[in-house]
Protein backbone atom coordinates (compact mmCIF):
# COMPACT_ATOMS: atom_id res chain seq x y z
CA UNK A 1 0.00 0.00 0.00
CA UNK A 2 1.26 3.46 -0.85
CA UNK A 3 2.46 5.57 2.14
CA UNK A 4 0.44 8.54 0.87
CA UNK A 5 -2.83 6.56 1.24
CA UNK A 6 -1.84 5.27 4.70
CA UNK A 7 -1.20 8.85 5.85
CA UNK A 8 -4.55 10.08 4.47
CA UNK A 9 -6.32 7.15 6.17
CA UNK A 10 -4.67 7.91 9.54
CA UNK A 11 -5.46 11.63 9.32
CA UNK A 12 -9.10 10.86 8.42
CA UNK A 13 -9.45 8.41 11.31
CA UNK A 14 -7.89 11.00 13.64
CA UNK A 15 -10.42 13.67 12.62
CA UNK A 16 -13.35 11.30 12.95
CA UNK A 17 -12.28 10.15 16.42
CA UNK A 18 -12.00 13.76 17.61
CA UNK A 19 -15.59 14.55 16.64
CA UNK A 20 -17.78 15.46 19.61
CA UNK A 21 -20.58 13.05 20.54
CA UNK A 22 -23.24 15.72 20.46
CA UNK A 23 -23.54 19.42 19.86
CA UNK A 24 -24.30 21.99 22.53
CA UNK A 25 -26.75 24.58 21.29
CA UNK A 26 -25.93 28.25 21.44
CA UNK A 27 -29.21 28.75 23.31
CA UNK A 28 -28.11 26.36 26.09
CA UNK A 29 -24.84 28.24 26.54
CA UNK A 30 -26.54 31.65 26.47
CA UNK A 31 -29.05 30.58 29.10
CA UNK A 32 -26.46 28.86 31.30
CA UNK A 33 -23.55 31.29 31.25
CA UNK A 34 -24.67 33.86 33.81
CA UNK A 35 -24.77 34.34 37.56
CA UNK A 36 -27.48 32.22 39.22
CA UNK A 37 -28.79 32.69 42.76
CA UNK A 38 -28.85 29.50 44.82
CA UNK A 39 -32.40 28.73 45.93
CA UNK A 40 -31.81 25.31 47.47
CA UNK A 41 -29.43 22.36 47.58
CA UNK A 42 -31.07 19.11 48.67
CA UNK A 43 -29.82 15.55 49.02
CA UNK A 44 -32.38 12.76 49.31
CA UNK A 45 -31.44 9.23 50.38
CA UNK A 46 -34.76 7.33 50.04
CA UNK A 47 -33.74 4.29 52.08
CA UNK A 48 -32.39 6.33 55.02
CA UNK A 49 -34.42 9.58 55.14
CA UNK A 50 -32.93 10.55 58.51
CA UNK A 51 -29.77 11.48 56.58
CA UNK A 52 -31.47 13.66 53.97
CA UNK A 53 -30.16 17.21 53.90
CA UNK A 54 -31.61 20.48 52.70
CA UNK A 55 -29.92 23.86 52.42
CA UNK A 56 -31.88 27.03 51.63
CA UNK A 57 -29.77 29.63 49.88
CA UNK A 58 -29.19 33.10 51.25
CA UNK A 59 -29.00 36.33 49.24
CA UNK A 60 -25.22 36.10 48.75
CA UNK A 61 -25.15 32.47 47.49
CA UNK A 62 -24.57 32.00 43.76
CA UNK A 63 -23.26 29.84 40.92
CA UNK A 64 -21.50 31.77 38.16
CA UNK A 65 -20.99 29.87 34.90
CA UNK A 66 -18.53 32.05 33.00
CA UNK A 67 -17.99 32.12 29.26
CA UNK A 68 -14.39 31.04 29.94
CA UNK A 69 -15.52 27.59 31.18
CA UNK A 70 -15.04 28.27 34.88
CA UNK A 71 -17.73 27.82 37.50
CA UNK A 72 -17.55 29.88 40.68
CA UNK A 73 -19.71 28.68 43.55
CA UNK A 74 -20.17 31.03 46.51
CA UNK A 75 -22.17 29.55 49.35
CA UNK A 76 -22.63 30.14 53.02
CA UNK A 77 -21.31 27.19 54.97
CA UNK A 78 -22.14 25.98 58.43
CA UNK A 79 -18.84 24.66 59.67
CA UNK A 80 -18.14 23.82 63.29
CA UNK A 81 -19.88 26.34 65.51
CA UNK A 82 -19.64 29.38 63.23
CA UNK A 83 -21.01 30.47 59.89
CA UNK A 84 -18.65 31.30 57.05
CA UNK A 85 -18.83 31.75 53.30
CA UNK A 86 -16.95 29.50 50.94
CA UNK A 87 -16.03 30.39 47.37
CA UNK A 88 -14.69 27.71 45.04
CA UNK A 89 -13.81 27.89 41.36
CA UNK A 90 -13.78 24.87 39.06
CA UNK A 91 -13.44 24.21 35.36
CA UNK A 92 -16.68 23.03 33.77
CA UNK A 93 -17.69 21.48 30.45
CA UNK A 94 -21.15 21.36 28.93
CA UNK A 95 -21.16 17.85 27.41
CA UNK A 96 -24.51 18.21 25.65
CA UNK A 97 -27.73 20.16 26.14
CA UNK A 98 -28.63 17.97 29.14
CA UNK A 99 -25.31 17.21 30.84
CA UNK A 100 -22.37 19.09 32.29
CA UNK A 101 -19.38 18.19 34.41
CA UNK A 102 -17.37 20.33 36.78
CA UNK A 103 -14.70 20.00 39.40
CA UNK A 104 -11.23 18.54 39.48
CA UNK A 105 -12.18 15.15 37.97
CA UNK A 106 -14.51 16.34 35.18
CA UNK A 107 -15.83 12.78 34.85
CA UNK A 108 -18.89 13.04 37.07
CA UNK A 109 -22.01 13.87 35.00
CA UNK A 110 -24.54 16.36 36.29
CA UNK A 111 -27.94 16.41 34.61
CA UNK A 112 -29.39 19.72 33.51
CA UNK A 113 -32.95 18.84 34.47
CA UNK A 114 -34.38 22.25 33.64
CA UNK A 115 -32.88 25.33 31.99
CA UNK A 116 -35.08 28.34 31.24
CA UNK A 117 -34.66 32.10 31.34
CA UNK A 118 -35.27 32.11 35.08
CA UNK A 119 -34.63 28.58 36.40
CA UNK A 120 -31.75 26.10 36.39
CA UNK A 121 -32.19 22.72 38.08
CA UNK A 122 -29.20 20.38 38.32
CA UNK A 123 -29.35 16.79 39.59
CA UNK A 124 -26.80 14.07 40.13
CA UNK A 125 -26.63 10.69 41.83
CA UNK A 126 -24.96 10.52 45.25
CA UNK A 127 -24.10 7.78 47.68
CA UNK A 128 -23.73 7.77 51.43
CA UNK A 129 -21.48 5.16 52.99
CA UNK A 130 -21.46 4.23 56.66
CA UNK A 131 -18.94 1.98 58.39
CA UNK A 132 -20.59 -0.27 60.95
CA UNK A 133 -19.09 -1.22 64.30
CA UNK A 134 -18.17 -4.64 62.88
CA UNK A 135 -16.16 -3.02 60.06
CA UNK A 136 -18.66 -3.64 57.26
CA UNK A 137 -19.83 -0.76 55.08
CA UNK A 138 -23.38 0.04 54.05
CA UNK A 139 -23.84 2.21 50.96
CA UNK A 140 -27.08 4.03 50.19
CA UNK A 141 -27.93 5.65 46.82
CA UNK A 142 -29.61 9.00 46.54
CA UNK A 143 -30.03 12.17 44.49
CA UNK A 144 -28.75 15.69 44.91
CA UNK A 145 -30.85 18.50 43.44
CA UNK A 146 -29.63 22.08 43.17
CA UNK A 147 -32.21 24.73 42.26
CA UNK A 148 -30.96 28.09 40.96
CA UNK A 149 -32.78 31.19 39.74
CA UNK A 150 -31.96 34.46 38.03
Amino acid sequence: MNLKYIFIFLVTVGFISCKKDSQVSTQTLQLLQIKWSLISDETVLPTIPAYNSSYIGVATDYYLFSTTDTLTIHQRSLASSYTQSVTETFPYVVRNNNTLTYGPNMNFPITIKRLTNDTLILTNPVTASFINANGTTNTYPGTRTVILAR
